[in-house]
């Protein structure tokens, strides 16, 4: 696959939920003009809290990103999860250029907002910031224990079964988190003057029409396995990484 720019976002290395090898598998295949990080790269709050899981495919991802950086541009757009570097920025690290939001200008001359999405929601405000600490620790448990089932699943031969997703997707108030979202995202892009916003933060892939706005999420490398592209002739696509390691459109 051949592109103009490859969007990636909360892909959490250090984490036992990240699927790396997937994402490595990503950047090996996919030739871009330019390569967005769009936050929670590295998770510091599982570093920080002593949960640090990290593998061999967590450090072949950011040598691949640093290789990748020798030959084309690479923005990293700074999370929540990796936040120690919001004070630093902007800076550049080699040919990488570290940044709390950017405007991204496509081959068509139009302008897109792009930032990782957690400045703008509620459960990121200091008054919330323990319970998304705390959140965050258990949902990497519900990642452990749903990898595990995956693995029972399919000794016995059973089809693949996400149990955190479904867990997650099962959530009373979720579509109304994520509707809040999408909203307040949408809201402040109209306030920077443009239409357009490219984001993670809520692990939920989506291009879609928001009122007047053009609202796509890249999703998460931990469920999803999910990224946009912008290509050459066909505008912005989300593509998802299935468990054949096939790099299909959703």
């Amino acid at each position: 696959m051949v592109v103009n720019s490859l969007f990636i976002s909360d892909v959490h290395l250090g984490t036992n939920g990240s699927n790396a090898k997937k994402l490595l598998h990503v950047l090996k295949t996919v030739e871009m003009n330019e390569l967005y990080i769009l936050g929670d790269f590295i998770d510091i709050w599982q570093i920080q809290a002593g949960k640090m899981k990290w593998r061999k495919s967590h450090t072949k991802v950011i040598e691949e990103v640093l290789k990748i950086s020798e030959d084309i541009p690479v923005y990293y757009i700074i999370g929540n999860h990796d936040e120690e570097f919001r004070n630093m920025a902007p800076f550049q690290l080699r040919n990488i250029t570290f940044l709390n939001e950017h405007v991204y200008t496509d081959l068509k001359g139009k302008d897109h907002l792009l930032i990782h999405g957690d400045l703008l929601d509620m459960f990121m405000q200091d008054k919330y910031r323990l319970l998304a600490h705390v959140g965050g620790r258990l949902y990497d448990g519900l990642i452990s224990f749903s990898r595990w089932y995956a693995d029972v699943r399919r000794k016995l031969g059973l089809s693949h079964f996400s149990l955190s997703k479904y867990a997650k997707d099962k959530v009373k108030n979720i579509a109304k988190v994520i509707g809040k979202y999408e909203s307040t995202l949408t809201q402040y892009t109209k306030s920077k003057g443009l239409n357009s916003v490219i984001c993670g933060h809520i692990h939920n892939p989506e291009i879609k029409n928001i009122d007047t706005i053009l609202y796509m999420n890249t999703g998460d490398w931990i469920e999803n396995d999910s990224f946009i592209v912008e290509t050459f002739n066909d505008g912005f696509k989300l593509y998802t990484v299935n468990h054949n390691n096939e790099i299909i459109k959703i």
